[in-house]
């Protein structure tokens, strides 16, 4: 199929999203943010290895399946305000994120020490979740970040300085 971008945000769907989107192998851009879509994000997106920009938020989707790791084009990625209950991917570190918005999903545990390898990262919003541990010093190697929002979580510990290296 030679679709390549597609865009249904902020209407009225329902139900789940179609499974066959996955066969579509040129996709770069899929935003189907602010609907009223639940169900699974297809495992089949993880065929999409072209696929750019990926827009789910304000809908009632379920967990972030571990095939969108093979997505190693993926630059934006975001999935707010959905119950993805549970931890990121352990896939998602061989991915290369520019933008990642992970806000309020019930997001538990760690910040995973993978973040840190994605160095062209300019926003990061993991806020409103269950996130637990300290911040990172290792986020002081994220150059380009332009936007960390880490509000509304249950981190403790000091406020690393390393944070003020997030510039050029």
């Amino acid at each position: 199929m030679k679709l390549q971008e597609v865009y249904l945000q902020g209407n009225g769907f329902e139900g789940a999203i179609p499974d066959d989107f996955g066969n579509c192998t040129e996709l770069k851009i899929f935003d189907v943010s602010d609907n009223f879509l639940t169900g699974s994000i297809p495992r089949s997106f993880g065929k999409l290895v072209k696929l750019q920009d990926l827009r789910l938020g304000n809908n009632s989707l379920g967990p972030i399946p571990d095939d969108l790791g093979n997505c190693t084009e993926l630059k934006i990625f975001d999935v707010s305000y959905n119950f993805l209950i549970g931890n990121i991917p352990r896939s998602f570190q061989k991915l290369k994120l520019q933008d990642l918005r992970l806000r309020n999903i019930s997001l538990v545990g760690a910040i995973p020490d993978y973040f840190v390898n994605y160095t062209e990262l300019t926003n990061l919003d993991i806020s409103r979740n269950l996130i637990i541990g300290s911040m990172p010093r290792s986020f002081g190697k994220l150059v380009k970040l332009q936007t960390l929002n880490l509000a509304f979580n249950r981190l403790s510990g000091i406020i690393p300085v390393e944070i003020v290296n997030c510039y050029d």
